[in-house]
């Protein structure tokens, strides 16, 4: 019985049955739903479309979304508010390798509210992927410590600044990107 259940997983396997961490980022292959994983958030990432810059800061032709900064409210108004970005990008227009969002805190006033909507909307970006955190980088994020965390699929950077501006930043990476 045993042997059967061993040879059905490998026939499986090779014709292309997902296993678990090709699960993990099955939403990767489908840039649409990617780019809307936080609309609900107020961070709608609108069209997947070509870039003009390369991949990541290469010569690779580049696909990617953006959010529009989302500004915290209850601050100083201008082009010094504290923001959430969201963004996505990949090297092919079927496939997203990179998914990031971006705390910029340029008003101190509203940094625990800009906090709280990154630490909610990380949290929901998780959810929409299909990604269980691992629970350091949960008690990272709450405690705005930096790290780096590996998941069934890739692996999450989470990145602290203090200066010039307080920036934090959640980066999600497939293996498609690691091993480049």
């Amino acid at each position: 019985m045993r042997l059967q259940s061993f040879i059905a997983l490998v026939v499986g396997l090779s014709a292309g049955m997902p296993g678990a961490a090709s699960a993990a980022l099955a939403v990767f292959d489908d840039p649409v739903s990617v780019c809307e994983a936080l609309a609900g958030e107020g961070l709608d990432a609108g069209q997947w479309r070509q870039d003009e810059q390369g991949f990541e800061g290469t010569d690779f032709t580049s696909y990617k979304c953006l959010s529009p900064g989302l500004a915290i409210a209850g601050g100083r108004s201008g082009p010094f508010v504290t923001s959430i970005n969201y963004f996505a990008e990949g090297r092919t227009n079927d496939r997203v390798e990179i998914v990031k969002l971006v705390l910029n805190v340029h008003d101190r006033k509203t940094r625990d509210a800009g906090r709280a909507k990154f630490i909610a909307a990380s949290k929901a970006l998780l959810r929409a992927l299909g990604i269980d955190p691992p629970a350091r980088l949960l008690t990272s994020l709450e405690q705005s410590r930096a790290g780096v965390f590996a998941f069934d699929g890739g692996r999450i950077r989470f990145d602290v600044w203090a200066i010039p501006v307080e920036r934090q930043r959640l980066t999600i990476e497939s293996n498609a990107v690691i091993h480049r």
